[in-house]
């Protein structure tokens, strides 16, 4: 049972991390890993819940349809739930653009992680030489 949750929950972490790898490059206070973790946990069960229901639904997308439909969505979520919680290093809250912001810079991470590690694997599979 633990094993089949385990991806999720290592996409929760990542996620969690980038937001607030995220928020210390973009100089934003008020990004607790409390915040972090509840987005992560937000995000991973609406994606999960999504693609349990699609099938049933009939909802075939393309993936780059997908895709964007994904990363807008985010985008969107962050948006709202970070807008009263960031505040930058002038003391000035940033907003629904600072969410939009944080958010967008931690997928940026969370897919270079995923590309780095995903070329780490096969480059160290058996098999993968030759």
């Amino acid at each position: 049972m633990v094993l089949g949750i385990m991806p999720m929950i290592i996409v929760g972490v990542l996620y969690a991390a980038s937001l607030k790898l995220s928020a210390r490059i973009l100089r934003f206070r008020g990004v607790t890993w409390g915040h972090a973790f509840l987005f992560a946990l937000v995000v991973v069960v609406l994606s999960a819940v999504g693609r349990f229901f699609s099938p049933f639904l009939g909802i075939d997308l393309p993936l780059s349809a997908g895709l964007a439909l994904g990363v807008g969505f985010q985008l969107g979520l962050a948006a709202w739930f970070f807008r009263g919680r960031l505040s930058g290093s002038d003391e000035a809250a940033p907003g629904w653009l600072g969410g939009v912001k944080l958010c967008g810079l931690a997928l940026v991470f969370v897919a270079l992680t995923a590309l780095v590690l995903s070329s780490a694997v096969e480059f160290l599979l058996p098999g993968s030489w030759n």
